[in-house]
């Protein structure tokens, strides 16, 4: 019998691709009472829409704030007051905060004011909500600063566990800042240099430089200009420049210089070069570091951008299967040739020997695809007018592309009305990426466009504001995304490293004669960072204002049926989901929280 005949190789590769459809299911929240500080007499400037105190050595003194309700239902709020803090990304948050008092700040705004814990607004009237001050005994220089915090309570969101998807919650709050002074002459600020090292960022390798205002004032305009060398060497092999930042009055934030995407860190000594500047304000380190094996390993084996390669283990383990064939096959053509031998040699002796040899080598390769799940955005609404007289009615969403013109969005269950208050968030465009087929690669998925109830008219999502009070004493508005999407019964209970991102932020208003507030151009959120997305300076932003991101434009998909088609997408709002990151079919959620603030200006 031939060798051919003796021999059965059998090879079979089964590859099983799952293609999960993840659908984005949307809520939108509503901001359903106004705010309106009650100013003292011993308010610094009048036209400051937040507290800003002359006070005393242990002068105790009550403030109002009056919040209107005009609904018809009650409305149940848990006021928080929070001392100001620095985020990593350089932005001033009036909100609570999980970050600790930093060693320098001698009053914590908290022990100073206290407030109501829990309050209820019944439907259709104000309730004046007081805030008690007790200073300390001590004199001090600069400031104590901090915020009250309102928001809305809102029952708890089951989580649904038969679908699949990923789903954004919109929620709304309000923000008045406080600025407590005994002496009104300006402090000097101190920047210092603290600890430096590798650590990561939303699951992705960072190098922090911890940077302090040792000092109770605002650094305000700051700009960082950092440079990162391997110790006695001029070779820059990371850098990272940013400016208009804001510190608090005695914080700090962990300054973050990125490796790039999919660089892994490397053990060894480096340098920081790192500069700062605050308007005529400059200070310069130089700081040594070391990155132990240890840190790299452990830093490297978290981040989602680095992909394991592991083609060396692939090339070896075939080169071994290989070389077990090939002996395989030696030692059946040494055993025939033996075989063969002895037959000659029977044949010889007259005798007749039939060796039958039946070899059978089965090679069976199984080929898994780690699938990543999908996910999608959220939704909220309302209607604009320009007011220059205060004024707490509802204003509802204006055309972005014509500010002019109000139009009735599409949003889930409906319009809601809009954020009463003479200062008021009107609408905020749900997000949703669409349906998408699961993909074990990075993928960065395009935001369906915002749609009206005026059929075929479509535009960029966008978010809009009224100032109807009538000072031109300016605002803030920021967005957080509280956590990273979740879902707690599933396997996979975040997903790790996914990262949306705003660019092109563009102020457009009906108004004239008006000085248009400040847009961010790309703003990328990170668990647990409030960043700023609009701002008005004293001056500005008086009157009805959207901040549209990008614009729409023809993107070439494949649809459910597996057929390509055009649609429009906005593709200056992204969704980046990490192929490596692991998911479940089920529905994860994030909420994104808007924040309005009266607060002091950068």
């Amino acid at each position: 019998m031939s060798l051919r005949k003796n021999i059965l190789v059998m090879t079979t590769l089964v590859m099983m691709v799952l293609q999960l459809i993840l659908i984005l299911p949307v809520s939108a929240s509503e901001f359903n009472f106004a705010v309106v500080p009650q100013k003292p007499g011993n308010q610094i400037d009048l036209k400051k829409g937040y507290f800003d105190l002359k006070m005393t050595p242990c002068q105790e003194q009550q403030l109002s704030v009056a919040l209107t309700n005009s609904t018809n239902k009650a409305i149940s709020i848990h006021p928080k007051i929070a001392m100001t803090t620095t985020n990593d990304s350089g932005v001033v948050d009036y909100s609570p905060s999980k970050k600790k008092a930093d060693e320098t700040l001698k009053y914590n705004i908290a022990d100073i004011v206290t407030t109501e814990k829990k309050v209820i607004i019944e439907a259709d009237s104000t309730y004046v909500l007081k805030l008690m001050v007790k200073m300390p005994k001590e004199s001090f220089k600069g400031s104590i600063t901090g915020g009250l915090s309102l928001q809305e309570d809102e029952p708890e969101k089951k989580v649904d566990t038969q679908t699949s998807g990923m789903a954004i919650d919109n929620r709304y709050a309000y923000v008045v800042g406080l600025s407590l002074r005994e002496d009104l002459k300006p402090v000097k600020p101190e920047l210092k240099l603290n600890k430096v090292g590798p650590a990561q960022r939303n699951f992705r390798n960072v190098i922090t430089a911890n940077l302090q205002n040792t000092e109770a004032t605002y650094v305000n305009q700051l700009k960082v200009d950092a440079k990162i060398m391997r110790k006695n060497d001029t070779e820059v092999l990371y850098e990272s420049k940013k400016d208009m930042m804001q510190m608090a009055p005695n914080t700090n934030f962990n300054y973050p210089i990125a490796l790039g995407t999919g660089e892994k860190l490397k053990p060894g000594k480096y340098t920081l070069d790192i500069s700062a500047a605050s308007y005529k304000n400059k200070w310069h380190w130089k700081e040594d570091f070391t990155i132990t094996d240890d840190e790299a390993s452990a830093l490297n084996a978290k981040d989602v951008t680095i992909e394991d390669n592991n083609i060396w283990l692939y090339i070896i383990s075939g080169l071994v299967l290989l070389l077990i064939v090939l002996l395989i096959i030696w030692l059946i053509v040494v055993k025939k040739k033996r075989t063969e031998q002895r037959r000659m040699k029977m044949i010889k002796y007259g005798k007749h020997l039939t060796i039958v040899a039946l070899l059978s080598v089965t090679a069976v390769a199984t080929a898994t695809v780690p699938v990543a799940a999908e996910e999608t955005g959220t939704d909220y609404a309302s209607n604009g007018a320009v007011e220059f007289v205060p004024n707490n009615d509802p204003v509802k969403p204006v055309d972005p592309i014509d500010p002019g013109k109000p139009v009735d969005p599409l949003t889930p269950g409906g319009p809601n009305p809009g954020t009463p208050g003479p200062l008021s968030i009107d609408f905020a465009s749900s997000i949703e990426f669409g349906t998408n087929k699961i993909s074990s690669v990075d993928e960065v998925y395009y935001a369906n466009p915002q749609l009206y109830k005026e059929e075929g008219k479509a535009t960029a999502n966008y978010v809009q504001v009224t100032d109807n009070r009538g000072v031109s004493t300016g605002w803030d508005l920021k967005v957080k995304q509280e956590a990273q999407f979740e879902n707690a019964t599933a396997k996979y209970k975040t997903l790790k490293g996914s990262v949306i991102t705003l660019n092109n932020g563009q102020a457009a208003s009906n108004s004239e004669g008006v000085t248009a507030p400040t847009t961010v151009k790309s703003v990328s959120l990170n668990p647990g960072e409030s960043v700023p997305v609009m701002s008005a300076a004293d001056g500005a932003g008086d009157g009805t204002w959207v901040d549209v991101f990008g614009g729409l434009k023809k993107v070439e998909i494949v649809n459910e049926e597996g057929v390509k088609e055009s649609v429009n997408k906005n593709t200056d709002v992204q969704l980046e989901v990490p192929g490596k990151t692991p998911k479940s079919a089920v529905e994860y959620r994030a909420q994104l929280t808007w924040t309005l603030s009266e607060v002091a200006s950068n």
